[in-house]
């Protein structure tokens, strides 16, 4: 057992003061002696005077001012003081075991996840996630039946998702792209950090440690949908694809020969370089070279060779196959 070593359990919080103040209490009351960050992204509630005024060595109040959901985090992560960096949201319950159970599998090189439990509120199961139903908010909320869950639960490490559900080393923690992900945009981020944890060859897990998550009782409110949607369209206006095999960025630039609104609405899938050219003829432009279009990195992996061929009605240059997605592994956050 080493859970005599302190570690930072950190929480970035918008408003929503009645769920910080609850998680702050649940982790005092447990892990005492461990560092809680509270990294305020700009609350008008009473968060900031509450917070302020309380006398705890080990919780540290960051007040941000607005700012995105990604710098609020990097600053949480910036300022913790142990070697262990634990990202919570402020809508979770951490059980008492947690700590012991995540720090038996926490190991250096990789991102570990901790397991959520959560409502039937979205109820596909994957890595990570289990829907089982001890209340759907704090005042519904089955505290001993899910300490008693939690107790007995000792699933075996196995690949995790792309969730911001995770611990790490601190050496390990390379920060959300807060310029790429700017507000309200925060559900593409996960994705990026996860692909370039990947690409940097850190390993990625679940472990047995698990939280209540009562799902999404502050990023989901009000017209949230156009800032996923944005979020979406960056992530792949950044890396050229959305969902890749093999995770790979090259330098491409798409032509279209006499219609500029087919090609603006295309750029997103291309960064304006020069080591690959695509040329469409808008009239014979097929949904299916949509589709090419979107699987373009996997194909030309596929292809691997210097040289100009075809595939539907695309015609495709390639001057060079070199890669450039090790260029975005590092964001600058500091």
């Amino acid at each position: 057992m080493i859970t005599n070593k302190k570690i930072s359990f950190i929480i970035p919080v918008l408003n929503n003061f009645k769920y910080t103040k609850a998680i702050y209490e649940n982790i005092t009351s447990y892990f005492p002696e461990d560092e809680i960050i509270i990294s305020d992204g700009g609350s008008t509630d009473e968060t900031l005077d509450y917070f302020s005024k309380v006398k705890n060595p080990n919780l540290l109040l960051i007040n941000n001012g607005p700012c995105n959901n990604c710098e609020n985090i990097n600053a949480g992560a910036l300022e913790a003081t142990t070697n262990y960096l634990v990202f919570l949201h402020n809508d979770m319950f951490v059980p008492s075991n947690f700590k012991s159970n995540l720090l038996e599998d926490i190991q250096p090189n990789t991102i570990l996840s901790y397991t959520r439990v959560e409502p039937p509120i979205f109820p596909q199961e994957h890595p990570g996630k289990v829907v089982k139903d001890f209340g759907n908010n704090l005042d519904t909320f089955n505290k001993k039946d899910f300490e008693l869950f939690a107790s007995d639960y000792n699933s075996p490490l196995q690949e995790g998702g792309s969730q911001l559900f995770i611990s790490c080393y601190k050496s390990d923690w390379i920060g959300l792209d807060e310029t790429t992900f700017v507000p309200p945009q925060m559900w593409a981020a996960d994705d990026d950090l996860h692909l370039r944890f990947n690409i940097k060859g850190l390993e990625k897990k679940v472990s047995k440690a698990c939280v209540y998550h009562f799902v999404s009782k502050t990023s989901r409110q009000g017209n949230y949908q156009e800032g996923e949607r944005q979020s979406n369209f960056n992530f792949v206006k950044k890396w050229g694809f959305r969902k890749s095999h093999f995770n790979i960025v090259y330098n491409k630039k798409v032509i279209v020969k006499n219609n500029k609104m087919l090609k603006d609405q295309l750029s997103i899938w291309f960064n304006d370089g020069k080591d690959i050219i695509v040329e469409i003829d808008e009239n014979t432009f097929t949904q299916q070279d949509f589709t090419y279009i979107q699987q373009l990195n996997d194909i030309i992996k596929d292809n691997g060779e210097i040289g100009t061929f075809s595939i539907g009605n695309l015609i495709i240059n390639i001057k060079s196959l070199n890669e450039h997605q090790n260029n975005l592994i590092n964001i600058h956050y500091a």
